[in-house]
């Protein structure tokens, strides 16, 4: 599934998170990530905080794994959970 290269969504910002959380994954499943995650274009010139609220950028800036913080994307602990 996550061999292929997906499409781009059309935000930079997009693409880095799923680059992002499919390293993740693949980390903690100890499964080797596809090459695709480590192009270029998976990394963002600036920080990208998911959510605006500033209140919350520090708890992003701890609780982000640490293959989004590379990235230069930032999230909650709580923002990939599904209740």
């Amino acid at each position: 599934m996550i061999k292929e290269q997906p499409d781009d969504t059309g935000d930079p910002r997009f693409d880095a998170l799923i680059a992002g959380i499919v390293e993740y994954s693949c980390a903690i499943n100890r499964v080797a990530a596809p090459r695709w995650v480590q192009e270029e274009k998976y990394f963002l010139d600036t920080f990208w905080f998911v959510s605006d609220l500033e209140s919350l950028h520090a708890d992003a800036i701890v609780s982000s794994p640490i293959s989004c913080k590379r990235r230069g994307v930032f999230l909650t602990q709580d923002a990939l959970t599904y209740a």
